[in-house]
């Protein structure tokens, strides 16, 4: 929200008065319901204008109850984001790049070591574990299936 300083000239914007639980339990709400994290043009200073909240304040939350940074907490996110897609029907046979784009990020570059601070791994390997993984659990033969005799 913006008005007007009569002084300046320039705008003075105001903030919404949250506590940092306030903030982080609205920010995790848009993460998980409005998924702002498939953005890949989002950034602190954007979600904090969305929410109405000064950055320092959204920093400050998510420092607190994560013990990470907005760029690793978004990262995360995406990370996740892409772990979903890869176990999903068709995210099995979507190539990296394109991975990469469906979960948020710019390129395959931050995808890449995304992925490496969160798995320790290459994404090809993570998501080669998740889809093998993903492909035993439904190859397996339900024994509680009753079978015509």
């Amino acid at each position: 929200m913006d008005r007007h300083d009569a002084n300046t000239g320039f705008a003075k914007r105001t903030y919404i008065s949250m506590d940092d639980a306030e903030i982080f339990r609205t920010v995790e709400e848009m993460m998980c319901e409005e998924k702002v994290f498939l953005d890949p043009n989002l950034t602190m200073d954007a979600l904090a204008d969305k929410m109405g909240v000064h950055r320092n304040s959204l920093s400050r939350s998510i420092n607190r109850y994560t013990h990470k940074n907005f760029a690793s907490y978004l990262a995360r996110y995406r990370v996740q984001e892409a772990e979903r897609l890869v176990t999903s029907s068709a995210g099995s046979k979507i190539k990296l790049s394109e991975l990469a784009l469906k979960a948020g990020f710019s390129s395959h570059t931050p995808f890449y070591r995304a992925v490496r601070a969160i798995r320790g791994t290459t994404p090809s390997a993570a998501f080669k574990v998740l889809g093998e993984r993903d492909n035993k659990l439904s190859n397996k033969p339900n024994k509680n299936k009753n079978h015509d005799l």
